[in-house]
Parts: C-alpha cells; sequence; structure tokens
C-alpha cells in the first residue's frame, strides 16, 4: 500500500524477480486499486498503469499494457492489465502507477492510497503476444463498423489460455480520445454525449487442421458493458482457461477474433495503445 500525493507522476510499486527463460516470454498481471476517499464529492481523478522492466541486461518489453480510468475518488476504483517481457536475461519488472493530469482534484482530496500487486503468470514456449491484424485506434458507433482484430497461433495439444485487454474511451467529452502519436481526438464535439456508452465484446476461435481447412469454430466470450461517464475510460480485460476446440476435433491452429460494437449510448474509442491478447500453452488441463 502506498500514498499518492495529487498529481502524481510515474511512481513505481509492487515488484516482480522474472528470472532468465531462452524458450520464451514471460506474461506479467498486476491488480491497482484506489481506496475511496471519505469525501463528498463526484471529483474524479485519472488513473493510469502499466508495467515496466529493466532492460539493461538484455530483456526485451514486448508490451507494457497500459491502461487508464477516471476514478470517482469517493468511490475509489481498480484496473488490471497484462504485459509481456522477454527475459533472456533475468530481469525485475514493476507496476507503474501514476495520475498525473489531475491537480484540480488535489484541491479536494490530496492524496489516494494505492494497493498494487504484479505477478508472473506464465513463461517459457507457446507464450506469445499476438500480432493482432486489424489493431489500429477506431471510433466505434451504432452506424459504424465494429472493431475487429484477428491473430493466429499453433493450436496446444492441451488447449491454451488467453489473456485479452481492450482499453475503450466514451465520446462523454473530446479529451482522451486520442491514440499514442495521434495528433487529434477521434471524438468530435458532434458525438458527445453525457449517457453511457454501451461496449459488446466477442472473442470467436476458428480451428484449422494440418492443411489449413477450417474444422470448427465457437465464441469463447459475448459481453456488454457499460462505460460510465464519469469513468470515460474502461480497461477491460478478461481471463480464458483452457481454450479447445469442441469434441475431438484434430486442430493444428487457431484463429483468435475480437470484435467490438456498440449496442447503445453515444461513440467509443477502442484504442490501439494498451489493447492486446497473450496466449500460453494450458498447463493444468489433464
Amino acid at each position: 500500500m502506498q500514498t499518492l500525493a495529487l498529481p502524481a507522476g510515474d511512481t513505481k510499486m509492487s515488484e516482480v524477480e522474472v528470472p532468465a527463460d531462452s524458450k520464451g516470454p514471460t506474461q506479467l498481471k498486476y491488480h491497482v486499486e484506489v481506496s475511496p476517499a471519505a469525501i463528498d464529492s463526484d471529483t474524479g481523478v485519472l488513473v493510469a498503469a502499466r508495467v515496466a522492466c529493466d532492460t539493461s541486461g538484455g530483456a526485451d518489453m514486448v508490451f507494457d499494457g497500459i491502461t487508464s480510468t477516471n476514478v470517482v475518488l469517493a468511490r475509489g476504483g481498480s484496473l488490471e492489465g497484462e504485459a509481456l517481457v522477454d527475459a533472456t536475461a533475468a530481469t525485475h519488472c514493476r507496476v507503474v502507477v501514476s495520475a498525473p493530469l489531475d491537480s484540480a482534484a488535489a484541491s479536494v482530496q490530496p492524496e489516494v492510497t494505492v494497493r498494487t500487486r504484479l505477478t508472473a503468470a506464465a513463461s517459457g514456449a507457446g507464450v506469445e503476444f499476438l500480432d493482432m491484424k486489424g489493431s489500429e485506434p477506431q471510433l466505434v458507433s451504432r452506424n459504424r463498423p465494429a472493431y475487429v482484430t484477428e491473430g493466429r497461433i499453433d493450436q496446444p495439444k492441451k488447449g491454451f489460455d488467453l489473456t485479452q485487454t481492450v482499453r475503450m474511451t466514451s465520446c462523454t467529452t473530446e479529451g482522451g480520445s486520442r491514440d499514442g502519436g495521434e495528433s487529434r481526438n477521434l471524438c468530435t464535439p458532434g458525438l458527445v454525449s453525457d449517457k453511457p456508452a454501451a461496449a459488446r465484446v466477442r472473442i470467436n476461435v476458428v480451428w484449422y487442421d494440418a492443411e489449413g481447412n477450417e474444422v470448427a469454430d465457437r465464441t469463447v466470450w459475448d459481453e456488454v458493458n457499460s462505460i460510465d461517464p464519469a469513468v470515460h475510460h474502461l480497461p477491460w480485460t478478461v481471463n480464458i482457461s483452457g481454450i479447445q476446440p469442441p469434441g475431438d476435433v484434430p486442430a493444428a491452429s487457431a484463429r483468435i477474433i475480437t470484435r467490438v460494437d456498440s449496442t447503445a449510448g453515444p461513440p467509443f474509442v477502442v484504442h490501439e495503445s494498451g489493447t492486446g491478447a497473450v496466449s500460453s500453452p494450458h498447463s493444468s488441463s489433464e
């Protein structure tokens, strides 16, 4: 547990040692919780988190898992994410938390209490950050095309585990809807609304045999998420364990398709930065 004085720059928190592994990268998962403040106010603070690893010894940060969300101080809040480091040499990694933009919040609540957790979830052969095609930032609304990405992996005999993160920002305001190096906000004045946005996330897996023929498909996740106008930023993460084709279908590879649709409310942006998926062989299946 640490106390952050607002506004707060990058602050290093929970740490984990990652041993060298020449067989493949290591997946890291983190959880950040901001405790409720004893105040009578709807003031919010933007909290961001990512993983930073020491790369001076040769380790490579594949994906830092940056996420962010607005936390209403009186309610508290949390966010979670994943990262991937290729530790050809042993390294140590930390959760880095910041609240850099909210000097106004400091007049209401000068500091917040933050708890973090960081764990090494999987490592070695078969752990990979999916190279998702179509992952550019996109504005999604009911009259615009859905956000769709897909990636392909070899199908492990015992199935695979998948961690998928989709980082979204609703058009509650124009601010915060630019992505990475983008110079403009994707939310424009005519799209702004104070109503909640609804985002449906579906993950479908299609399996292929050794000759490349499609042999099975299955929807492994289907969920509608509400993006609270007070929260504005939603870093959505799901962990799915033991994904296998139905029956005894012999599958050599799998294509993972993630689709995000707007079902109600204002448009929202799906960010390229912070959106990603990590797959790993399922180790506990019989």
